[in-house]
């Protein structure tokens, strides 16, 4: 089987990675509308139904690769394709607030196996071209979060109640489902595999894990909190919130742009985490001499748009073969997910006490040099890869 990445690779990675956000991301845009629709349900309890999908992502990704060795790689990425297909669907019958919990775990276990899964087959179909198909994965995925953002209320007023909107979200998934099935991948058991490395692997999973879950922590705090901290800096509610997709949308496009970033910082991950690293750093220097704040802005748009993609890739780029790649990101995006999701919380109490800004540029400068240490830590200056 060639080795490539061919045109049905890249629309099956744009697919899967348009798929993967929407079940969590439609839920905010219409948090209003379900808070006033189930009274007795507290503003927490409705947010419920965007952390119960990322914790059983955390909890469930490494129990993939488990699933992946019994069944094989296509069929787990299709069962978590069936999942969220599901669960998305039955929102649609948004009568019980218990029935929508029910489709937050859902989505959450099948995102979970999606994820690690589709990690396995970059590597084992375009491996030669990991940097190109992670950042059009990475890309796709901020695309679908950003459709479900911005198209979920008007399409829950189209058709008539929130249900509607949430369960659209459906279609695009069962595309995906439809299309995976049609693709055919080696019978498990015949796909190609990598001696195992004589040295353990705990120390890289380590490294690997906790900057995922810098880059992580800081895209979930500028997201959950960037238009709280406009709005304090005067702006108002519709211009923070413009702001914010704006940020979205860059670091979106960043990603897809990552490979040839990549090329041009003479094919270095280290030197693109510094270009990150350096990028956020302005943004600070320029937000602190009162520069027009749209600048510091489309800076950290540059630091989210490279570090997702290079976390993403890593575990590829460093997994001797497919099964590797499927339990290594497993690992990683446990960790990731878990510690990064809880970040945002602790960015929630850091206000109570401070104003936002100072708060928000504190975390955030902090999680950036932490990024950096580990970076130089573990390592990761000395990779050097496709």
């Amino acid at each position: 089987m060639k080795n490539s990445l061919t045109f049905p690779v890249l629309f099956l990675l744009i697919l899967a990675g348009f798929c993967l956000r929407p079940g969590i991301s439609s839920i905010a845009p219409l948090a209003d509308i379900l808070q006033r629709q189930f009274a007795t349900v507290s503003s927490a309890g409705i947010g419920l139904l965007t952390t119960i999908p990322v914790v059983c992502m955390g909890i469930i990704s490494p129990l993939a690769f488990l699933l992946e060795k019994k069944a094989g790689l296509k069929k787990t990425l299709m069962s978590g394709l069936m999942l969220v297909c599901l669960g998305e669907l039955l929102r649609w019958f948004d009568s019980g607030f218990g029935l929508l919990l029910m489709t937050a775990v859902l989505v959450g276990v099948g995102d979970a196996l999606i994820r690690p899964m589709i990690s396995g087959f970059i590597k084992l179909r375009c491996a030669d071209r990991g940097r190109l198909a992670v950042s059009v994965y990475a890309a796709s995925m901020g695309a679908g979060a950003g459709a479900a953002t911005l198209s979920t209320a008007p399409l829950a007023d189209i058709i008539g109640h929130p249900g509607g909107g949430l369960a659209f979200w459906a279609l695009p998934t069962l595309l995906a489902l439809v299309c995976w099935s049609l693709f055919s991948l080696p019978a498990h058991g015949e796909q190609p595999q990598v001696a195992a490395r004589k040295k353990p692997l705990f120390w890289l999973a380590a490294g690997l894990s906790l900057f995922f879950a810098l880059q992580a922590g800081i895209n979930y705090t500028l997201i959950a909190w960037l238009p709280a901290w406009l709005r304090f800096e005067g702006y108002g509610a519709a211009q923070a919130d413009s702001l914010t997709t704006l940020l979205i949308v860059f670091s979106t496009l960043v990603s897809l742009f990552y490979s040839p970033i990549v090329r041009l910082l003479s094919g270095r991950e280290y030197y693109t985490l510094l270009a990150a690293v350096a990028a956020s750093l302005i943004a600070a220097a320029l937000y602190a001499a009162g520069a027009p704040v749209i600048l510091s802005l489309l800076l950290m748009g540059i630091t989210l748009g490279l570090c997702f993609p290079l976390a993403l890739h890593l575990p590829v780029a460093l997994s001797p073969d497919a099964a590797s790649a499927v339990r290594l990101s497993g690992w990683v995006q446990t960790v990731g997910y878990l510690v990064g999701g809880f970040l945002p919380s602790l960015a929630g109490m850091a206000m109570r006490t401070y104003p936002p800004a100072t708060a928000l540029a504190a975390i955030v400068s902090g999680l950036t040099v932490l990024l950096t240490l580990t970076a130089v830590g573990f390592g990761f200056g000395r990779i050097r890869h496709q």
